[in-house]
C-alpha cells in the first residue's frame, strides 16, 4: 500500500470514530431531555438536526443539503463548507452549555480526529450528570 492509501484509511477510521462519539453524545443529550426521537442521533443527516436542535440553531439550515446533492464542483464544495461551519458553531454552543472544552472541536476542523476528544468528554458529561436544559 502507498502512503496516501494509509493516510486515507487513517482519516476514514477517525471519521468513523467521530461519528460514533457525536452519536453517543447527542443520543444521551436527547434521551435525558425527553426527546422521543433520540434515535435520530444515529442517522447521518438527522444527526445534524439533533445537533442543530440542541445548539439552538435554525433547522431550516438543513435545506442546504438539497442543492448539495444536486450540484457538483465549486458550488457543492461551498455548500459543504457552509454546512460544516454551521454544525461546528452548533457543536461549540453545545459544548459551552455543558461546560466542555470546545477547543478540540475547533482543532478538529484543521486536524482530523481532534474533535473526538470534545465529543468524548461531552458523552461522559451527559452520561454521568443530570441535564439542566432550558426549554426549547
Amino acid at each position: 500500500m502507498t502512503l496516501l492509501e494509509n493516510i486515507s484509511y487513517i482519516f476514514l477510521g477517525l471519521s468513523f470514530l467521530t461519528y460514533i462519539f457525536v452519536g453517543l453524545a447527542m443520543y444521551n443529550i436527547a434521551k435525558k431531555d425527553g426527546f422521543n426521537k433520540s434515535w435520530l442521533s444515529w442517522i447521518p443527516i438527522a444527526q445534524d438536526y439533533v445537533v442543530i436542535k440542541y445548539g439552538k440553531g435554525i433547522p431550516w439550515a438543513l435545506l442546504l443539503y438539497i442543492p448539495f446533492f444536486f450540484t457538483t464542483g465549486l458550488i457543492s464544495s461551498v455548500i459543504a463548507f457552509t454546512i460544516g461551519i454551521y454544525l461546528t458553531i452548533m457543536a461549540v454552543k453545545i459544548c459551552k452549555e455543558f461546560k466542555v472544552s470546545y477547543v478540540w472541536v475547533i482543532l478538529g476542523l484543521f486536524i482530523p480526529g481532534f474533535s473526538i476528544i470534545s465529543y468524548y468528554k461531552l458523552y461522559k458529561t451527559t452520561k454521568n450528570n443530570e441535564l439542566l436544559l432550558e426549554n426549547k
